[in-house]
């Protein structure tokens, strides 16, 4: 037992929530790194498809290849969006963490079931995991015991304000 999770919760006797260095809990942390990969792998795709736009031109047509790109690039902002409210404490940030998991995994099945030419053979394990995912991701934001790491009262970022200026 290290000293994050040696903190005994006053009432109920049970260990608290193991917190990450940072004070926050290991699930928002985990929910955090998601997020920055899901960011990450989309930003290698938009990438990608812009060094290698004449060679994939001979595989792809250009409207195939334009909605790499387009689609790579939104998932990209939206997510350096949600770190980036996450990091200032906007109240809002727990409801559009859910609100782009839900359209990421819609956008995810229509891609595969649309836009594909050959659908995957995984689907099933792909459909468990989409579940999985957006479970945890429900729990985590929805979680009461959160909320404080999703958003700071807004006395709080006043102060914070007045100390800026």
């Amino acid at each position: 037992m290290n000293a994050y999770t040696s903190n005994f919760a006053a009432a109920s006797g049970r260990l608290a929530p193991m917190l990450s260095r940072t004070g926050r809990p290991f699930r928002i942390t985990l929910l955090l790194v998601l997020v920055l990969i899901t960011t990450a792998l989309n930003f290698l795709r938009l990438i990608t498809v812009i060094a290698r736009w004449s060679a994939l031109g001979g595989y792809l047509s250009q409207q195939e290849l334009a909605y790499i790109a387009v689609t790579g690039a939104i998932w990209t902002f939206l997510g350096l969006y949600l770190l980036w409210i996450y990091r200032r404490g906007a109240r809002h940030s727990r409801l559009l963490f859910l609100a782009a998991a839900i359209l990421y995994a819609a956008w995810y099945w229509i891609d595969r079931l649309v836009a594909q030419a050959t659908p995957a053979a995984n689907g099933g394990f792909a459909a468990a995991m989409t579940a999985l995912l957006l479970g945890f991701i429900a729990f985590v934001v929805l979680d009461p015991h959160n909320q404080p790491y999703f958003g700071r009262e807004t006395h709080e970022r006043k102060r914070e304000d007045q100390r800026t200026t």
